[in-house]
């Protein structure tokens, strides 16, 4: 309960205890109640979601998440492959948009500060995983975004100071890939959920994206991201973690996706 948030009854898991109470300027204070099945509801089958309410914006918020294994063992167990798909309408801060993860918590309550940009999304996502003994992955999945501004953030092309939206929502919709390679990794895994323990092998990924006007997308462009992290022993100094990012995107688009 303590680690991961949840309390397991059985075949279900309620939680998260540390979203059960939040807060933020645009959404006001937030509660939230939510669970997931476990391996005892069914090994493959994944099922979680969640209902939260902002006393201060009078708005509900949800999700729903459903994962099924492509194999005959547990969907909790590496390697992975499985077929999961998602919906979720909740608020999120710039920087944070495009997450599926859920990030206001009680710890929130205690930040300070004027930051009432928000976006209210709703994200649906279909994503495919398949993962060898190798430790090599591949990833590939389709994603729709409407985002809507909310609180001091606007969508306007001429005067910003008239604080007026000049689109009610931005449609995002992306294809896109990723390849991972982390030879020799070691992590906890809880259920979909991994944790990696660092070790001296590298970790490499490479992600693509692509959002067309024919899928419904607002721009036409591309994304190419390459990442690599490794850990460094220093001896007696202990150790540096060391992570490499680079990234391209061809096209022209507005600013919530740079």
């Amino acid at each position: 309960l303590l680690l991961y948030g949840y309390k397991s009854v059985g075949p279900f898991a309620i939680g998260s205890l540390y979203n059960f109470v939040g807060y933020n300027p645009v959404e006001g204070y937030r509660v939230q109640f939510g669970g997931k099945t476990t391996s005892q509801f069914n090994e493959h089958l994944y099922l979680s979601g969640y209902g939260a309410y902002g006393f201060h914006d009078k708005t509900w918020k949800y999700s729903f998440t459903g994962a099924i294994g492509m194999n005959s063992k547990s969907i909790f167990r590496f390697p992975a492959h499985y077929l999961k798909l998602s919906y979720q309408y909740d608020a999120k801060t710039p920087g944070n948009e495009m997450s599926l993860s859920q990030s206001y918590n009680f710890i929130a309550a205690l930040v300070w500060g004027n930051y009432n940009k928000f976006f209210y999304n709703r994200i649906f996502q279909a994503e495919y995983l398949h993962e060898f003994k190798s430790h090599f992955s591949y990833t590939a999945g389709f994603q729709y975004v409407r985002e809507t501004p909310r609180g001091m953030l606007y969508f306007n092309h001429s005067d910003y100071s008239l604080q007026t939206n000049d689109k009610a929502y931005l449609p995002i919709a992306e294809l896109y890939g990723k390849l991972r390679y982390a030879p020799h990794e070691k992590f906890y895994q809880e259920q979909l959920s991994r944790f990696t323990m660092p070790t001296s092998y590298p970790i490499f990924e490479l992600e693509y994206r692509i959002g067309n006007k024919a899928f419904g997308n607002s721009y036409n462009y591309q994304k190419i991201r390459l990442s690599a992290f490794k850990r460094f022993k220093l001896s007696v100094l202990g150790y540096s973690d060391v992570a490499l990012e680079g990234g391209k995107l061809f096209g022209t688009v507005s600013y919530p996706l740079l």
